[in-house]
């Protein structure tokens, strides 16, 4: 008996209309896992580069065109139109049949047009990839700078908030123009300037989020097809899972926001008004008029003094 021929026996129990078949020994009795596991992998590693061709993650280089297969051999022909090798005159001017049975000669003839064709075709695959992944930075690159946008209006207007009554609190103290009124405007340019790099940052994190949660699909996506996702439903997730993580980020860049970023520095400055204003000596004119860090204080009809 031949190794690995199959053998037929019944099992105990009495169930005689189901033989059963084995294998002795060797590789070849795995019942075709071997087989099946290939085209397992073979499946998974196709359903994994669709994947990462969505997500702009596929390789963006050209496949490489192998040039012997644009060449073929064509036989070779003399000037009578007969292959050589087939005949001849021989030296005593006889017929020279020793090469009759020699096959026809040939030459070897390359398919320059074909070639560059395939050439093409793998730069055109290349690029198209290449697209894939530049739309998905250039869509990142968007979320970050309409959040930078958004939170530099914001801090704009703050800052125009903050200068108008910055501008007040100084004329009404009779301190503009002053090294005070100086001063206080270097602190309001000051903070405007870290308002813009934290705009800034405030952009490049938007940006990171949106590229992060679309890494988390795909790796999500990943692990399913190793699971058994099909690719046809690993590609419908996967061009909903983008679709919902942009949404998400846009919204987010659209409510990035820095309201009220000023408000400390407006907060600080009014308690140091405050303060100067407690520590500034009350100086009387001839009329009995005071005045108080530039407000006018008027004495009243019971002897005290009131601000005017």
């Amino acid at each position: 008996m031949k190794q690995f021929e199959p053998i037929e026996f019944t099992v105990p129990s009495g169930d005689t209309k189901r033989p059963r078949t084995l294998h002795k020994g060797g590789g070849g009795g795995d019942g075709g896992a071997a087989a099946r596991k290939a085209a397992e992998d073979s499946r998974i590693a196709a359903a994994i580069n669709k994947l990462n061709q969505v997500f702009g993650m596929a390789e963006a280089t050209p496949d490489p065109v192998d040039r012997n297969a644009f060449v073929t051999k064509v036989p070779i022909q003399n000037n009578n139109n007969g292959y050589y090798g087939m005949g001849g005159f021989n030296a005593f001017g006889g017929m020279g049949m020793g090469s009759m049975n020699q096959q026809p000669q040939t030459k070897s003839v390359f398919n320059d047009s074909a070639y560059n064709a395939a050439v093409a075709a793998a730069q055109a695959k290349a690029d198209k990839l290449k697209g894939a992944a530049q739309a998905r930075e250039s869509l990142y690159s968007k979320i970050g700078t309409d959040a930078t946008n958004t939170a530099l209006t914001d801090l704009n207007k703050e800052r125009a908030i903050t200068e108008r009554e910055l501008n007040f609190m100084l004329a009404r103290s009779g301190l503009s123009g002053g090294s005070r009124d100086i001063d206080a405007n270097k602190d309001v340019l000051d903070t405007h300037q870290q308002g813009i790099l934290k705009a800034s940052n405030l952009g490049l994190e938007k940006s990171n989020n949106a590229r992060s949660n679309d890494e988390k699909t795909r790796v999500n996506l990943i692990n399913s097809i190793h699971a058994g996702l099909s690719d046809g439903d690993a590609m419908a997730q996967a061009y909903q899972g983008m679709a919902n993580n942009s949404r998400q980020a846009q919204d987010e860049a659209n409510n990035a926001t820095l309201s009220g970023f000023f408000d400390v520095l407006r907060s600080n400055q009014e308690k140091a008004q405050y303060n100067q204003g407690l520590n500034t000596p009350v100086s009387t004119d001839a009329n009995l008029q005071v005045k108080k860090y530039g407000n006018l204080a008027t004495k009243g009809n019971n002897g005290t003094m009131g601000v005017a």
